[in-house]
């Protein structure tokens, strides 16, 4: 009896042992791929800009380099204007089709390119020759562009830089301009000041007139980043403080929302936001990226796991929030993809000034079969059946509900022949649901029938 009680007792301190020092694993909703362009791997991104479908992005150096992908990051090339070879590149900006480019250098120049970086041509405020251009953004079509610099100015064209206008917040002619947005039809913008000056102001008329947004005790309050999603009805800005705010009818109002658990300094550095203002990207000085699928409703942190106390500065998004981009003040670059929610090819804006364009790849024909779930402790193995046509990967969309969207993995794969194999790893105790579809580049296929198992 007594030997029973022991076996017992030490079998009950070993569950108590398992439980307490058992660590579920951090899911995230986006996965990460480091891209860098040849021969540059510690370089100290400073700037980025994303089209609608995700496939063109502009980054740049201020280490001197201006690089260039259009097909999302498989391949760059350098795409700065001739005779600029080592410039602090600061402020770019790509428009929806990502044919019109801004680019603008620390020591006074800003380029613009009509061709999609081909050939570049300098536009420059009159009297503004060597501005620090510091931020950019662009309205969908690449008419309506808003511009800052490090000396307080800010100037906005809506002819697609033939001409610019000063335009700035009543008073503030001094202010450095941490960072400005634009919604797709560029009526709607966002700015915010900081080094102790601060104020964040709202212009619903391209830039005509601005409106200080008193969103706290302290209408100066230092703002280091905020975006304004394409339809121009979800704003986001943060305060040097670490404060987020967030308003969803367009600036009318605001409210302040809960900080992300896990957030260790609270001083954000950089964001971005999809068209809709569902999909919400922030990056904090202490390394951490989170994001938010529910409009700020809460945060998951997605960084990478090799970044590690990285200082995210650049990042952009595309349309519909599956396409990413963030940058490390001193390092590396990574692409993101983020397929717990279904894309869309309909119009939108990167949380960079990008704008309306579709995406022009083929949907993949019919859906999965996914016919076969098995599971072996934390591990559930899918088996599906691929399909034909146009394909270039598979999206795996799963998590403890029957809407099987509370996490998602993706992976190259174009043969449309035999049986797919792909198992899921380091699942907690309880039901799970999972589905699959196909993904030609940018285009997204149908949804397969979600099928559920039980983990134990």
């Amino acid at each position: 009896m007594t030997k029973i009680f022991l076996k017992s007792l030490l079998f009950f301190l070993f569950l108590l042992f398992l439980i307490f020092t058992y660590k579920i694993p951090a899911f995230a909703a986006v996965t990460w791929t480091e891209t860098q362009p040849a021969g540059n791997n510690d370089q100290i991104w400073f700037g980025s800009s994303m089209s609608s479908d995700g496939q063109t992005i502009l980054a740049s150096s201020v280490d001197g380099r201006l690089y260039l992908t259009t097909n999302g990051g498989l391949s760059w090339s350098e795409a700065r204007p001739l005779g600029d070879n080592d410039e602090l590149w600061t402020a770019v900006a790509v428009n929806g089709n990502g044919q019109i480019m801004l680019a603008g250098i620390e020591t006074g120049r800003l380029y613009i390119s009509t061709n999609g970086g081909s050939s570049w041509s300098e536009t420059q405020p009159a009297g503004d020759v060597n501005g620090n251009w510091d931020n950019a953004s662009m309205s969908s079509d690449g008419q309506t562009i808003i511009v800052s610099e490090d000396g307080g100015r800010i100037y906005v064209t809506t002819n697609g830089a033939a001409s610019w206008t000063e335009t700035q917040p009543a008073g503030d002619a001094g202010r450095k301009w941490d960072f400005n947005s634009i919604s797709d039809n560029g009526s709607i913008m966002l700015t915010g000041a900081g080094d102790g000056l601060g104020g964040l102001y709202l212009s619903t008329n391209s830039g005509a007139s601005w409106t200080l947004q008193n969103l706290s005790s302290d209408p100066n309050a230092d703002f280091s980043t905020g975006t304004v999603s394409g339809d121009g009805q979800t704003l986001l800005a943060v305060q040097g403080e670490g404060e987020i705010y967030l308003s969803r009818n367009g600036g009318a109002t605001w409210n302040s929302i809960v900080q992300p658990i896990g957030a260790v300094t609270g001083i954000w550095t950089t964001s971005a936001i999809d068209y809709t203002g569902q999909t919400i990207l922030l990056g904090e000085l202490s390394g951490h990226l989170f994001l938010s699928t529910n409009a700020g409703g809460n945060f998951s942190d997605v960084q990478p796991i090799d970044a590690d106390d990285a200082y995210w500065l650049p990042a952009s998004m595309n349309s519909d929030g599956t396409y990413m981009i963030a940058g490390v003040f001193g390092g590396r670059l990574y692409l993101g993809s983020n397929f717990a929610v279904t894309p869309s090819s309909s119009s939108g804006s990167s949380g960079m000034g990008s704008g309306s364009v579709s995406c022009s790849a083929q949907i993949p024909v019919g859906s999965p079969d996914l016919f076969y779930l098995s599971s072996k402790g934390t591990t559930v193995n899918l088996f599906f059946s691929p399909i034909s046509g146009q394909n270039s990967s598979y999206v795996i969309s799963y998590g403890p509900t029957a809407a099987a969207e509370s996490f998602a993995t993706s992976f190259n794969y174009s043969d449309a022949s035999g049986v797919i194999p792909y198992s899921i790893n380091y699942l907690y105790s309880g039901t799970w649901y999972f589905k699959v579809r196909g993904q030609n580049n940018c285009m997204p296929g149908a949804w397969s029938q979600t099928q559920s198992i039980t983990v134990k």
